[in-house]
């Protein structure tokens, strides 16, 4: 069964830079979820909003008995608004409203964070693998000896001779002069190879 992770495992070698630049399905995807996010965020906000303030109210009317007379008698219900308790309330739904919503919208600026980073390492391996493909077909196609030509028609230009004798651990380049780790087969500077 192919769904949005399959074909993940092969990779394959881009032939222009537009392949480079494709949208992968697996950022597409998280972009989807980070815009889902935000909308659900919305929603549940509104919907707590206005069940806050429909509870705020029904819980503000308090209905009490009231006893009148003295010598007979009679009860009544009245009922009032608790203005104190509304208020209540309306700042509690409020903030928890807030707080969900600061919620949902952190975790869709991760997930749209998340996306950007993994379609721009998609493009930046695509790139190298599309350079890397053109670097290695480009060395195929020189010849070892145009090679040896090109480097034996440039003009020797370092032609200092090392002003201090090799240390203990340290070759000199009789090219350039500089001195080298006997760790190293090539000058650090020049580039030629240790004779």
């Amino acid at each position: 069964m192919a769904n949005m992770f399959s074909g993940k495992s092969d990779k394959h070698i881009p032939k222009t830079l537009e392949e480079c630049t494709q949208r992968d399905a697996t950022a597409t995807n998280l972009h989807v979820w980070s815009e889902r996010l935000e909308k659900w965020g919305k929603i549940v906000f509104w919907i707590l909003i206005i069940y806050g303030v429909t509870m705020a109210i029904t819980s503000s009317i308090i209905t009490k008995e009231v006893v009148y007379g003295t010598y007979h008698q009679w009860t009544s219900t009245e009922t009032s608004f608790d203005t104190v308790l509304f208020l209540t309330s309306i700042v509690e739904t409020g903030f928890y409203a807030f707080l969900e919503y600061c919620a949902y919208h952190v975790l869709a600026l991760l997930v749209s964070s998340l996306a950007l980073i993994t379609q721009n390492t998609i493009i930046s391996a695509n790139v190298a693998l599309y350079e890397a493909s053109h670097c290695a077909t480009a060395n195929a196609t020189i010849t070892p000896d145009e090679v040896a030509t090109a480097s034996s028609s440039q003009p020797q230009t370092h032609t200092n001779k090392p002003n201090t004798p090799p240390t203990p651990g340290t070759w000199a380049c009789k090219h350039c002069g500089t001195n080298n780790s006997t760790n190293y087969s090539q000058c650090k500077k020049c580039g030629k190879f240790r004779s």
